[in-house]
């Protein structure tokens, strides 16, 4: 799982990471810039991914959002952590 987690997060820094350098440098708008980096991975994905739907997430995702430890969502303990 850790794997597709990083997966995940590495492009999602890298898109944000080119949308602070079009706003510190070019000085682009910062919500113009999202909108235009939005536009660009939404039309990449379909080709990159050749229009195949990608399946559902493992089980232990799910326990995430819906399992409970003690009574409690586990979201909330997650929460109760970090706070």
């Amino acid at each position: 799982m850790l794997p597709a987690i990083l997966a995940g997060v590495a492009p999602g820094a890298t898109i944000g990471y080119l949308n602070g350098l079009l706003v510190r440098k070019i000085k682009m708008n910062p919500f113009i810039a999202t909108l235009g980096t939005m536009t660009v991975v939404r039309g990449a994905a379909p080709a990159l991914t050749e229009g195949r739907v990608v399946g559902g997430p493992p089980e232990a995702f799910n326990w995430i959002g819906q399992g409970q430890v003690l009574g409690l969502p586990v979201a909330v303990v997650i929460m109760i952590a970090l706070v």
